[in-house]
């Protein structure tokens, strides 16, 4: 509870909250900015990890996804290109269903 209404109240001072630290007569005095600071970045950290991670795996699923359309225009060509299995006007209706599907 204490933490938090340092967070909200920044006018409560640092040594108020957590008390005086003895301090070497050349030391710089902790302050609460850089503990605030440090706890500010580390959440940016954190944040952006997780934003790279979930970019990453949106990557390799769009990839994926296109190399599953791929794929599929693939298995139509040699159909019928190679295989003559298939009429032009179903390979026609396929080819502009394939391409008209997102990827």
């Amino acid at each position: 509870m204490l933490l938090s209404v340092a967070v909200l109240n920044p006018l409560l001072g640092f040594e108020r909250i957590f008390g005086s630290f003895p301090r070497a007569k050349r030391a710089r005095p902790i302050a609460a900015n850089d503990w605030l600071h440090a706890l500010l970045k580390e959440s940016v950290l954190q944040i952006w990890k997780a934003r790279k991670a979930a970019v990453r795996e949106e990557l390799a699923s769009a990839e994926r996804a296109a190399k599953a359309s791929q794929d599929k225009l693939d298995r139509l060509d040699e159909a019928f290109l190679f295989d003559r299995s298939i009429e032009v006007e179903t390979y026609d209706r396929h080819a502009e269903k394939a391409s008209l599907e997102p990827a």
